[in-house]
């Protein structure tokens, strides 16, 4: 499974990872939905010892706003990779995968084929 080995990589300090802060909101609610908020809470822990956790600002929202992107939630993250300089978003999204308009939008699979252990 390439994202669970992005995550081990990532936490073993071969690369460093990066979430948006909104990101982190929303892994909550869908661990405590789908468990409970015992795991929630320890999923999220061990994403926020894993990951730098990017900021949002005000400027950050309107900048995404700018983007000609149809998701919101994509130009978002692609403000928030080119403000922390991220050499890839790590995605699924089959659409931000088509049209990331400033850093390399990559699958999970793609990118451990990228960087092989």
């Amino acid at each position: 499974m390439p994202a669970k080995e992005i995550l081990l990589r990532g936490q073993g300090g071969e690369f460093s990872c990066l979430i948006t802060a909104n990101a982190t909101a929303d892994i909550f609610y869908l661990y405590s939905k789908a468990r409970d908020v015992n795991t929630a809470s320890t999923a999220l822990d061990f994403l926020l010892t894993t990951y730098q956790v990017v900021s949002i600002t005000h400027e950050d929202c309107m900048e995404a706003l700018a983007l000609p992107l149809s998701d919101y939630e994509d130009a978002l993250v692609t403000v928030c990779a080119k403000k922390a300089n991220a050499d890839y978003i790590i995605t699924r999204d089959d659409e931000l995968l088509r049209t990331c308009p400033s850093v390399e939008a990559i699958s999970a699979q793609d990118f451990v084929n990228k960087h092989p252990l």
